[in-house]
């Protein structure tokens, strides 16, 4: 976080809702100072104050634009932003923008990429197991244990998903097979979730119908985990992907490139 009182003048955020491809925010930054640099964008929630993928100390010129689709269903938001002269010198943070998303459906994605956004129907998520990493220890002469512990965990479950059209089966399919973290973000009116990184273990895929029908229950194993970086604002890829463009890492070494820069790319 920057220390209030920066020199700069505070900047303005706007928000408009977007519908596509799933419920997100379109967030405008502008009244930028003439000596603004890089701008950071944070959004506050139930789940406390995080920086906007996509915008953590990111150049800017005259305005800058940004789209949240990781923001909570359902719930008030607020967004504010502070901008960083090239000492790292910081604005005051901007007055709150407030908006709160409606949508009547739970939405599963990439947190990485957007579009791969599906409406899915939660069958069943009957119970979350929250572990908490702890040992015990007995000193020497004494009568009962210290404990040593972490902090608990958000949790880990179950989590069954149906499936009645083709098109949903394969979006999601091509979401869970593709995507180790996936985002899924429901109306806090019908799950207490909100917005919730999971990491995904093992898949059961139940039929329901026919042989040829679309029907499906399939459960996950899921557990609770932080969201990826906010500075990372595109999908991650893997070597061979690289190697199958006819890239050669002395190829990206002489481009001056580090593997997190060319990650970060998306595009390769």
């Amino acid at each position: 976080m920057p220390i209030p009182g920066g020199f700069a003048t505070a900047p303005t955020v706007t928000a408009t809702p977007l519908a596509t491809p799933s419920p997100g925010v379109q967030l405008v930054v502008s009244g930028v100072d003439a000596s603004a640099a890089t701008v950071t964008i944070w959004r506050s929630d139930s789940a406390g104050k995080n920086i906007v993928r996509g915008a953590s100390n990111v150049l800017i010129a005259g305005s800058f634009t940004v789209d949240d689709f990781e923001a909570p269903i359902g719930e008030l938001l607020t967004y504010t932003a502070v901008t960083f002269d090239v000492f790292g010198v910081s604005s005051d943070e901007s007055t709150g923008t407030t908006i709160t998303l409606s949508s009547t459906g739970t939405w599963l994605s990439d947190p990485l990429t957007p579009s791969t956004a599906v409406q899915v129907t939660i069958a069943d998520f009957p119970e979350v197991s929250r572990i908490i990493d702890a040992e015990m220890l007995t000193p020497v002469g004494a009568t009962a244990p210290i404990m040593i512990a972490g902090v608990r965990s958000k949790g880990a479950g179950s989590l069954t998903l149906a499936t009645t059209t083709l098109l949903a089966l394969q979006s999601l399919r091509t979401v869970i097979d593709d995507s180790p973290v996936i985002l899924l973000r429901v109306s806090v009116t019908d799950w207490d979730i909100a917005a919730q990184h999971y990491g995904v273990q093992n898949v059961t895929e139940r039929r329901i119908g026919k042989l040829a029908e679309p029907t499906r229950l399939m459960t996950l194993d899921v557990t609770a985990v932080q969201r990826p970086s906010p500075d990372i604002a595109g999908p991650l890829h893997t070597w061979s992907e690289v190697l199958s463009k006819g890239l050669s890492w002395k190829g990206i070494a002489d481009a001056d490139l580090t593997w997190l820069q060319l990650a970060q790319r998306g595009g390769l």
